[in-house]
């Protein structure tokens, strides 16, 4: 009997599994769908999930007609392909500047002892309760100011500011769990301060380093409002602004649009999948001490 509940416990635990990964798919497989469909195949009742005929798109005849014509339209919208690259570029440099600076900060606040250590490190982290359309007015003003503005380094220093207080705040309790010792060691080897930190402490939050990166990349990548204040013309775009203008411009054409949703979503998928044992292992690492 014992056995038996035991066989059953797992089995139900799988099917909740399999019920939570069919749920959590179920958009994203229904927008590849779409995206192959013909347009007079995208509402019907019932639901086509296979598309049965290949797709024309009348309202973009210079595409002509092909199982990939949305994707076709879609890139030719906006210029997505000026805004791929915009929006990889500034992800990158938000996700590389915020690791580099969180690192750095999170470690000073977890090793160095100063007046005002822990009230500063709660008042870090607690500015992230705030929403974010709070500072838009005031960061649109300060770049403008120093002609920042419909630049890229405006946009990475935005998002720097966004991503750095989390990152250290987690990275500040993996350094946290990393014992002092293992420095110590290394210094009367002969390192120095910051020789001891980058051997042997940034191996070690390797897993905390590697889910920085991550979060600092998805804000880059998915961040649409500041985007689009504080960006003016086609050739600033990210990806973001690109989609929301294909939005607004052509509410009829779905599969367009939706075509251009997977084209927005598959960078940040891949990233995803090939970081989540990092983002797994780096949100937790600091979670009890050793």
């Amino acid at each position: 009997m014992k056995r038996k509940a035991e066989i059953l416990d797992t089995f139900a635990i799988y099917l909740g599994i399999l019920i939570f990964i069919a749920f959590s798919l179920f958009p994203f497989a229904w927008m590849i769908s779409t995206s192959f469909k013909d347009p007079s195949e995208t509402f019907h009742i019932p639901p086509i999930w296979i598309p049965s005929k290949i797709p024309t798109q009348p309202t973009w005849p210079e595409y002509g007609i092909g199982w990939f014509v949305h994707y076709q339209a879609a890139l030719g919208a906006a210029k997505f392909d000026v805004a791929f690259a915009n929006s990889l570029f500034v992800s990158v440099m938000a996700s590389l500047g915020g690791v580099a600076l969180s690192c750095l900060a999170g470690y000073s606040f977890s090793r160095f002892k100063f007046p005002g250590n822990k009230p500063v490190t709660l008042l870090t982290i607690a500015s992230q309760m705030f929403p974010s359309v709070l500072f838009l007015v005031p960061y649109v003003i300060l770049l403008t100011q120093l002609g920042l503005t419909n630049t890229y380094p405006g946009l990475v220093l935005t998002y720097l500011t966004f991503t750095i207080p989390f990152n250290m705040w987690m990275l500040k309790g993996i350094f946290d769990a990393v014992p002092i010792e293992i420095e110590e060691s290394a210094m009367i080897d002969g390192c120095s301060r910051l020789g001891a930190f980058v051997r042997t402490v940034l191996p070690l939050a390797a897993p905390g380093i590697g889910a920085a990166a991550v979060i600092g990349f998805l804000e880059g990548w998915n961040e649409l409002m500041f985007a689009s204040a504080l960006t003016r013309g086609e050739n600033m775009w990210t990806m973001p602004v690109a989609l929301a203008m294909v939005t607004g411009r052509n509410m009829k054409d779905w599969n367009v649009l939706v075509a251009a949703s997977v084209v927005s979503t598959i960078p940040a998928l891949i990233f995803f999948v090939l970081m989540q044992r990092q983002i797994v292992r780096g949100l937790t690492a600091g979670a009890v001490k050793g």
